[in-house]
């Protein structure tokens, strides 16, 4: 996933395994620095087949992708 980031900021991001609202996230990765424009991560351990949504949290708004 990329998104638009701030250099040095720290995000923290989040996946769930289900697209429900009471589905809940669960940490995934901690302390990634942003770079200058675009900052891109590969969930490594995400399992192949079904839909996933991953959030970001950091010192800006939160943003949110669905991958399947």
């Amino acid at each position: 996933m990329s998104w638009e980031s701030v250099t040095n900021k720290t995000y923290f991001l989040e996946r769930s395994t289900g697209l429900e609202t009471n589905d809940s996230f669960l940490p995934l990765v901690s302390n990634v620095v942003g770079q200058a424009g675009t900052t891109t991560f590969t969930d490594t351990n995400a399992v192949p087949a079904g839909p996933r949504l991953y959030r970001g949290k950091g010192s800006i708004p939160s943003f949110a992708t669905c991958l399947s």
